[in-house]
């Protein structure tokens, strides 16, 4: 892929016509080239303009999760590089239970602690956070809340 374009801008000295030698110089206009990075996060594209040779970012996408699931973003498919032509990048994420959803079936089938209808009690010590997240506050159910 080229990295720039140039474009014939015109002659330096103007031409004029002949009366003997003369030297004429072409001038050209030079621009970096710009091409469209696509970002596909949970089926929906995102299109964006880079300069050949910048290195792409976007921020950390997510996606929503049914009740009981969690999807975590592990990377892009390809693995984002510098700009060297148009490109198109897809989030990959991983499905998770969510572990502040107790008693709910997993895609699989598996029941979680608490399924068969007795309320899970709340965890004691220290939960574990998700990566990505600096602070968690979690209140457990009360009896007059569970159906």
């Amino acid at each position: 892929m080229r990295w720039i374009t140039y474009t014939f801008k015109g002659w330096t000295p103007a031409i004029e016509p002949v009366t003997g030698n003369a030297t004429y110089t072409a001038v050209f206009d030079a621009a970096v080239n710009h091409y469209t990075v696509t970002w596909v996060i949970d089926g929906l594209r995102q299109k964006e303009d880079y300069a050949y040779g910048e290195v792409t970012w976007h921020a950390r996408p997510t996606k929503s999760g049914a009740l009981g699931l969690m999807y975590v973003f592990r990377g892009w498919s390809p693995a984002v590089k510098p700009v060297t032509g148009n490109a198109v990048y897809t989030a990959v994420f991983e499905a998770q239970m969510n572990p502040f959803f107790p008693g709910l079936k997993n895609p699989t089938g598996v029941k979680t602690p608490g399924s068969d209808g007795e309320p899970t009690p709340p965890p004691s010590g220290s939960v574990p956070v998700p990566a990505g997240l600096r602070s968690l506050t979690f209140s457990p159910p009360t009896a007059s809340g569970m159906t």
